[in-house]
């Protein structure tokens, strides 16, 4: 009820958008020696199945009252599989449309055509995507890690990939659905200073699509191995070389459709561990 009352209100010719960090929402519980991810790591969430309801319970009421069309996920369970006990995002997906009015699904990555079980082949965590199918339709997907990184960064590795890199990065190209079809403006939540808004303006009647990269770069907590990366003083913290690299590779990545869909208008969001003045 919490959820519907503070609901966020959306025009009808506007979409939102939102990055959410969803703090280490996993499925599988941290007790009796659970493993989790691509090489039996620790859990990283709840430790028991009372807090994993607490914790289910105020991020679904959270993701209603923001009402996006699509949201960003950042630290969530790195486990996709369609019938593994372990997809965290299926399960918070199954909760949302349990309580509120709109009809949320989520993206199943992929990897040049390959389907995906891990989105990181190294982390526990992971980013995933959920979207309102009401709203829009899966066009392409794909994943950006150390092996399928563009020629100019082969020479930097680990980039995406192993400990102290940053975590992959998964690019989903949504097309607005036939319901939909009117798309005028678009807002976006919490990650407005990474929006191309010049994209979105009133009367451009021939948008109809958005490649969004949803990126989680190193942070400034330990520091990575290779050049760069130790604190220098200058505001920017640990592993400003690294970072850099991830955003140099991205953008580069993105140059080449890699969704596999030609849509002129893209987004990178996330938690890129970097601001303004750095």
């Amino acid at each position: 009820e919490l959820a519907k009352s503070k609901k966020a209100k959306a025009k009808k010719d506007e979409f939102n958008i939102v990055s959410a960090n969803v703090l280490n929402y996993f499925v599988t519980l941290d007790e009796n020696g659970n493993t989790s991810g691509p090489s039996n790591l620790e859990p990283r969430g709840a430790d028991s199945a009372a807090e994993f309801e607490r914790q289910s319970e105020k991020l679904v009421t959270a993701l209603l009252s923001l009402n996006s069309d699509i949201f960003g996920l950042l630290e969530i369970e790195n486990d996709f599989g369609e019938t593994s006990t372990g997809n965290a995002v299926k399960v918070l997906v199954d909760k949302l449309n349990a309580v509120g009015e709109d009809t949320y699904d989520w993206v199943r990555p992929k990897q040049d055509g390959v389907d995906k079980t891990f989105v990181d082949t190294s982390d526990a965590i992971s980013n995933a995507f959920i979207f309102k199918s009401s709203s829009f339709r899966v066009a392409g997907v794909n994943i950006l890690t150390d092996s399928n990184i563009p020629d100019a960064f082969t020479d930097a590795l680990p980039i995406f990939d192993g400990s102290g890199s940053n975590r992959a990065t998964i690019a989903v190209t949504f097309e607005v659905s036939t319901d939909r079809r009117n798309l005028r403006d678009a807002t976006a939540h919490r990650s407005l200073s990474l929006f191309s808004q010049s994209s979105f303006d009133k009367g451009n009647d021939d948008l109809e699509c958005i490649t969004i990269a949803l990126c989680h770069f190193k942070s400034k907590g330990s520091v990575s191995a290779g050049e760069g990366n130790q604190d220098a003083g200058d505001g920017a913290g640990n592993n400003n070389a690294i970072r850099l690299l991830a955003s140099q590779a991205v953008a580069e990545w993105l140059k080449g459709n890699p969704t596999g869909v030609d849509c002129p208008n893209v987004m990178i969001m996330g938690d890129l561990n970097a601001y303004f003045k750095e």
